[in-house]
């Protein structure tokens, strides 16, 4: 019987924990993008099958992908059109863009024993980019998939403790989480989860 499946990805909590664990994880053995959604079903129908003893199969009904990136900034600005122009357009994900809000921060200089609004050097203030509503529609959206009831298995693609609560609930709902994580991160939230997997010991599996 198919089991309808969505993934939900954090995009950056993904990507940057990918950059700093693999191998040339920015090039040669970069995100295979293309096939990421087809890639995740398998290792999650495995895992299903295996993990919690069902015969289902599971059928992936949809792809999101939920990311914040900061308005005016050209670093942004390109991730912004390369998220809605390929992982979108011609990958089929449905892509939830935040702004992210600039707020001036002074970095604290331990040789002089004070802070900094700006760089001495320079002159350019110092700034931090604070990532706003990326959490709260990932979990959003996935409630609603649950109260939908159009949804028997979640893929969730991320290491952050916050989302144990909607986990949790999707469970008590009975849905079957699926966390893709890595091996020291996200322990809470792979305990809380119906079934797990680390990108350690697989992510040959979903590179280029």
């Amino acid at each position: 019987m198919a089991q309808r499946t969505f993934a939900f990805i954090d995009y950056w909590n993904f990507q940057l924990n990918w950059n700093d664990h693999v191998p040339d994880g920015k090039t040669n053995n970069a995100i295979n993008w293309r096939s990421l959604g087809k890639n995740l079903q398998q290792k999650a129908e495995f895992l299903y099958q295996r993990e919690l003893r069902k015969r289902d199969y599971l059928d992936l009904k949809g792809r999101e992908i939920f990311a914040g990136l900061t308005e005016g900034d050209s670093n942004s600005e390109t991730t912004r059109r390369w998220l809605e122009d390929t992982i979108g357009a011609r990958y089929g994900w449905q892509c939830h863009i935040r702004n992210n809000k600039r707020r001036p921060k002074p970095a604290y200089c331990q040789k002089c024993v004070r802070k900094h609004a700006s760089c001495p050097t320079c002159g350019e203030k110092f700034f931090v980019n604070e990532e706003k509503g990326v959490d709260t529609a990932l979990a959003t959206s996935l409630m609603a998939r649950a109260w939908d009831a159009d949804m028997d298995v979640a893929i969730l693609l991320t290491s952050d403790s916050d989302f144990i609560p909607a986990v949790e609930h999707l469970k008590k709902k009975g849905v079957h989480v699926i966390n893709f994580t890595w091996e020291k991160k996200g322990y809470e939230l792979r305990g809380a989860s119906s079934a797990s997997v680390t990108f350690d010991s697989c992510w040959q599996q979903f590179s280029r």
